[in-house]
């Protein structure tokens, strides 16, 4: 029922996302996982090859587990059983965490310090997407910085990234670009060409003399 009323937008705090993302990682690993070699990196078929075949070729024989000697399987078998291992994965995960499905609750994006410190790291933050989507945002990664320029007369731009204009942990800047980039919203940039254009307000400087 979850994911017959989706919309298929990974939004944040959606729980057909979690559940699409995990059985579809499921579903590849079974297709895919007879092509892996042992202390070995191997390619596997991008996403939309994999759902291409599906598509077009539900009998073709990477469905067929090998070591099930006494069956062929096709891909029907591959999503019912991929379905079974998503569903045991999501409860344990529920179970031992005490939380919500939530997507940005299970994708655990964080933002980290440099130093890996949490205290001085943004984490589990309310966003959606994933890899392979426009708003391509992963649990350790994603766009650090979103632009939109109009270049008419004159240039409007817009912009942000998931971070502050302070590199102080106390400081109340440290963070403040995070709340709006996880949203998808937007800083105006101003586009100065001359010293003329400057405003009141819009930079700031601090000298601080540093004595022996």
């Amino acid at each position: 029922k979850t994911l017959n009323q989706w919309n298929y937008v990974n939004d944040a705090l959606s729980e057909a996302a979690t559940i699409y993302e995990v059985w579809y990682d499921c579903l590849d690993s079974l297709i895919w996982d007879e092509l892996y070699v042992e202390g070995k990196m191997t390619e596997i078929p991008l996403e939309f090859t994999t759902i291409r075949l599906m598509q077009r070729y539900p009998n073709h024989s990477i469905f067929d587990i090998k070591h099930t000697t006494d069956k062929k399987e096709t891909l029907d078998d591959l999503v019912n059983q991929s379905f079974s291992q998503a569903i045991n994965i999501l409860d344990d995960w529920k179970t031992k965490n005490n939380k919500s499905l939530t997507w940005f609750e299970y994708k655990a994006t964080s933002i980290q310090h440099l130093a890996r410190i949490i205290p001085f790291s943004a984490t589990n933050i309310e966003i959606g997407g994933n890899k392979r989507i426009v708003n391509a945002c992963d649990s350790r990664w994603g766009p650090s910085w979103r632009m939109i320029v109009s270049l008419e007369n004159p240039i409007k731009a817009y912009g942000v990234y998931p971070g502050g204009q302070s590199g102080n942990p106390g400081s109340h800047f440290y963070t403040t670009g995070i709340e709006k980039w996880r949203k998808g919203e937007y800083y105006e940039l101003f586009f100065m060409k001359d010293a003329s254009d400057l405003q009141p307000g819009m930079t700031t400087q601090t000298l601080q003399t540093i004595k022996p």
